[in-house]
């Protein structure tokens, strides 16, 4: 086994050395990708989202509250029918760019709200950005499943893959720290785009 005293452990046959070596490419660019899925969703739900409703903190806190609603069924549904699914390490690309779409799309409406109350002052697109929501939680969902699904499934020698999967649990541990971080900047700098006083961060050293 692997952890057999050396005069027992055989020496690893060239195809052994080739599937480790395609098993550490798998760990490398799980490793890369699972942080950047949960650093775009997460950046969206505790930064962005806050900045969304305008001034009023009723408007604020009921986008909020309805848009992490969403955001939780879409994970739910994604996470308990995702499995079968099973999307190619490409296809699993796809999911944090989708989301990093997604999130420019929510910065924008945030980042425009007072031109936007200003022009249509009974037209604002909260209920419209509820959809969006609904669906970072499905492709955050779904690169939660298929990621821990395809690492488990592509990666044949057994101790590399319980490395492998521990690693990427701590990648996804570190791309939450990592959104919440620049969470507070973000929120900061949109609340200073819309009026709304309050915030944590002083986006660029004026009032919050």
């Amino acid at each position: 086994t692997f952890f057999s005293s050396p005069e027992k452990r055989k020496k690893p046959n060239s195809e052994e050395k080739k599937n480790s070596t395609f098993s550490l490419s798998f760990f490398f660019s799980f490793h890369l990708l699972f942080p950047k899925n949960t650093h775009t969703e997460y950046v969206c739900q505790a930064g962005v989202w806050s900045a969304l409703g305008g001034a009023d903190p009723t408007n604020r806190d009921r986008f909020y509250k309805s848009a992490n609603w969403l955001y939780q069924a879409g994970v739910f549904l994604s996470r308990t029918f995702g499995g079968f699914l099973r999307l190619s390490r490409g296809q699993l690309w796809l999911l944090p760019s989708a989301q990093g779409v997604l999130l420019a799309l929510f910065v924008v409406a945030a980042a425009t709200l007072r031109s936007w109350a200003e022009l249509s002052p009974g037209l604002l697109p909260f209920p419209l950005l509820l959809v969006p929501a609904f669906a970072v939680g499905l492709l955050g969902g779904l690169g939660y499943v298929s990621t821990f699904s395809l690492l488990s499934d592509s990666i044949p020698f057994p101790p590399l893959r319980q490395l492998s999967l521990a690693a990427v649990s701590v990648a996804d541990s570190a791309g939450i720290a990592l959104a919440d971080a620049v969470s507070v900047l973000v929120q900061g700098c949109l609340y200073r785009a819309s009026g709304i006083p309050g915030a944590a961060f002083k986006c660029g050293g004026g009032g919050g």
